[in-house]
């Protein structure tokens, strides 16, 4: 599934609105947020002024509670998004690489306006993406998101059928442009 463009190309993740069946509000900053009627009971995932909060169930009357004042607040359920790409027969010294033991060496992602992400063998085993600091963030500030290529060290051993998957599940943006990996293959 690709998405329209969320936000005309901004860099504003505060601008982002990456949960199903949430609102928004945009006004003086505040701790508490109405409205939610619908999701009475649910945990949502929240995005405030840019930065991701912790998850918080709505009470019975539809109003969540953030433990900082925000004045931009995207609040809805959260969902999971999995990328596991199919391996291409890389070929061998021998003939086709399909039936024999491969390893990969690394994954290279090329990303635009990333929000974060994780990477494993299985959806069970992944490890968090780091994205690289630029500029003035510091660690008590929301990272900007990453545009640019991420080389990732291989997540796996040799297998008949290495595979890798790609997480997101947090209310950022995350478009993937490509994907490219290095395979070793054992002709023994």
């Amino acid at each position: 599934e690709r998405l329209e463009r969320p936000f005309g190309g901004t860099e504003n993740k505060a601008d982002g609105f990456f949960v199903d069946s949430g609102l928004s509000w945009d006004g003086a900053p505040a701790t508490e947020f109405s409205g939610l009627d619908h999701l009475a009971g649910a945990p949502v995932r929240i995005l405030a002024d840019g930065g991701v909060r912790s998850p918080c169930t709505v009470d019975e009357t539809g109003r969540i509670v953030l433990d900082v004042a925000a004045s931009k607040v995207h609040a809805g359920l959260g969902y999971r998004a999995v990328l596991e790409p199919l391996l291409a027969d890389a070929g061998s010294a021998e003939g086709s690489a399909q039936a024999k033991r491969r390893r990969l060496l690394d994954v290279s992602a090329d990303l635009r306006l990333a929000g974060g992400a994780s990477v494993g063998v299985t959806e069970d085993r992944v490890t968090e993406l780091l994205w690289p600091r630029f500029g003035s963030a510091t660690f008590d500030s929301s990272m900007p998101l990453f545009s640019g290529t991420l080389r990732i060290p291989s997540p796996g051993g040799w297998s008949s059928d290495p595979t890798f998957v790609v997480l997101h599940d947090m209310p950022l943006p995350q478009e993937i442009r490509s994907v490219s990996y290095r395979v070793a293959v054992s002709d023994g």
